[in-house]
């Protein structure tokens, strides 16, 4: 629940974070009475959150003005992914100089723990935090802008663990060693063999559909 006092781009955050988290799920149609209650705000705020989210294509509308939660085609997020193979990738460059040990060692601690417990839920949300933390850590304005504002990393992340943990576990720690030596091209490029693994699992999921 939010603030009355608070402004529409905090229940956009919100709805954004709840559709990530999958508590909104693909398809799922969003009744405004409904939303603007849970959230404890007033419609215009609720309809001014749902117009932010509608530009970046994470609802749609239809005919009957009904509001869903996007779903989107394997094929769509192949793209995706491929896109976000060179954008986070760029993004770890110019991040990993900037990176604390402190910072590092969470997220090590982080994944560590959820994996090591087996919550593949609890490893989804590290997953999230993470790579959201890529991005939004960014110092370079526009490559935050593509990342971020535009609701592209919140597109790829909306599916979930693609890869189990017994697979990206690993492939976490490399990216984390590399912000930890501080070394650009390193990172990059270890997020890039991250990114482009899974964009191989999302080809074979769609060669058994056809």
């Amino acid at each position: 629940m939010i603030e009355k006092i608070t402004l529409a781009d905090q229940a956009y955050k919100v709805l954004r974070d709840m559709i990530l988290s999958g508590e909104l799920k693909p398809g799922e149609t969003l009744v405004q009475d409904q939303l603007a209650e849970e959230l404890g705000i007033s419609r215009t705020p609720l309809l001014h959150a749902l117009k932010l989210l509608e530009s970046e294509n994470l609802i749609i509308r239809n005919n009957n003005h009904r509001v869903s939660v996007r779903q989107f085609t394997l094929e769509e997020m192949i793209v995706l992914f491929e896109i976000r193979e060179s954008l986070e990738s760029l993004a770890c460059r110019y991040l990993a100089p900037l990176v604390t040990k402190d910072e590092v060692a969470r997220f090590k601690e982080d994944f560590t723990q959820a994996y090591q417990k087996g919550d593949s839920e609890e490893y989804r949300k590290v997953d999230n935090v993470f790579h959201l933390f890529v991005a939004e850590k960014c110092p370079y304005l526009d490559l935050k802008t593509m990342l971020i504002r535009s609701g592209f990393m919140t597109k790829c992340l909306i599916k979930g663990l693609i890869r189990p943990p017994e697979e990206t576990y690993q492939e976490h720690m490399e990216i984390l060693d590399r912000f930890e030596t501080h070394d650009p091209f390193g990172a990059e490029e270890k997020m890039r063999i991250h990114i482009q693994k899974t964009v191989k699992r999302l080809r074979e999921m769609q060669s058994l559909t056809n």
